[in-house]
């Protein structure tokens, strides 16, 4: 007798557990048909940008001895192939705007040296503002970039 309450309750649980489920669904969608704002198609996503923000911490707290990169945007203000422009130019930069970090790249013949560690294109355009009178031919460009500093 035992075995078939057990079996009543189950039942019942399922078939309120499904139930519940049609509602939830039914309701979702009669409350989306009522709101006709979007008439175009559209779909407009609004984002927290500590999102971002959030899940580069996550991401840094699983490795957070490893120097990762991440896709993002750096300022070019050189491109040559004499190390020792390239050098200077660096050292120049560094003295000029010791809170940005500079690297320097070779990839045969040429010297890129790249300054920043930008995630969107709007930070960058903040430095490229700063730095167009001295660095004329200066521009962003897309790079690996270092995780953002904690």
């Amino acid at each position: 007798m035992h075995h078939s309450i057990a079996k009543y309750y189950l039942n019942h649980m399922a078939f309120s557990l499904g139930l519940a489920l049609f509602l939830m669904m039914f309701s979702t969608t009669h409350i989306g048909a009522q709101n006709n704002t979007a008439s175009s198609g559209e779909i407009h996503v609004y984002v927290d940008p500590k999102l971002d923000d959030d899940i580069y911490l996550k991401q840094r707290l699983k490795n957070p001895e490893k120097e990762t990169e991440i896709p993002g945007y750096r300022i070019q203000i050189f491109f040559g192939s004499d190390r020792t422009d390239a050098n200077k130019i660096k050292a120049e930069f560094s003295e000029r705007f010791p809170e940005v970090e500079v690297y320097i790249a070779y990839e045969s013949p040429n010297f890129k040296i790249r300054a920043g560690n930008f995630r969107n294109k709007i930070e960058a355009q903040k430095l490229l503002h700063q730095i167009k009178a001295k660095y004329d031919g200066a521009f962003i460009v897309p790079d690996k970039i270092k995780f953002p500093k904690l």
